[in-house]
């Protein structure tokens, strides 16, 4: 697809609704046992920028413009059909770190065929479960171009 044809796109993009309505970044929310733990393992781990404390919840800067944050007092088990996606194109070396750092692993790297993902699976301190992805199917890179292009704005 032509540079412009994807401009065009994205322009078209800002005037539907979800623009119209004025967001401008997301946060998820998630309880956790120990918020010092949590907060040290994203952190260490993934790079995480603390953007805000408030006490007992902290917010920090994830990837693009979205933002995770962490709050003290989990009262229940984690629901495992949660999953926290990262993308990159680094997924051995990202799981190469974290096994290094004993953080447990569910899936190591590996081709999923039937999504035309590359990806792993493991755990945080909290028990939620971590998928490091990378796409392998080139209209990712065709969508990935055009949330540059909006983030850009």
């Amino acid at each position: 697809m032509p540079l412009s044809e994807v401009i065009l796109r994205s322009f078209y993009l800002l005037k539907l609704n979800i623009f119209q309505l004025g967001f401008d970044s997301q946060i998820i929310f998630l309880k956790v046992n120990d918020l010092n733990v949590s907060s040290d393992f994203y952190i260490k781990n993934f790079g995480f920028e603390l953007v805000l404390d408030q006490g007992k919840c902290r917010i920090f800067r994830a990837p693009g413009k979205s933002c995770i944050g962490f709050c003290q007092g989990r009262t229940k088990e984690v629901d495992k059909n949660v999953v926290l996606t990262f993308v990159t194109d680094e997924v051995d070396e990202i799981y190469i770190k974290l096994r290094n750092e004993n953080v447990i692993v569910i899936k190591e790297p590996g081709v999923n065929k039937e999504f035309r993902i590359y990806n792993c699976f493991v755990e945080d301190p909290d028990g939620y479960v971590l998928e490091i992805q990378k796409f392998l199917d080139v209209k990712w890179n065709e969508t990935k171009l055009k949330f540059d292009l909006i983030n850009n704005l």
